[in-house]
């Protein structure tokens, strides 16, 4: 299996939420990112803004932690239909949308 259809099957293995699964679909989310290995921005808090004074780890650390985010994102949306999906996602970072 190509690293394409790995990551296509695990996506499309988290249940679609549908406003009652909302515990059972987290914990699908988490599973799949763990096993994606991009469940860094769920795990970590954002790290203050750049500037030119920032270190070259904390740069490192910074584009982890945004791809990590913005793939966390977008595996999250493609789960949860358009029409209930502001209701969930209202916050730039997903683990703060989970407070329901």
């Amino acid at each position: 299996m190509n690293l394409a259809s790995s990551i296509s099957a695990n996506v499309n293995n988290i249940l679609v939420l549908n406003g009652t699964n909302f515990k059972k679909w987290k914990e699908h989310v988490i599973i799949v990112l763990g096993c994606m290995d991009l469940d860094y921005a769920l795990r970590e808090d954002r790290l203050s803004d750049l500037t030119s004074a920032s270190t070259t780890e904390q740069r490192s650390i910074m584009e982890k932690w945004e791809q990590s985010n913005h793939m966390s994102l977008m595996i999250m949306k493609h789960s949860i239909p358009e029409a209930i999906r502001g209701e969930y996602l209202r916050k730039p970072e997903p683990r703060h949308s989970w407070t329901k």
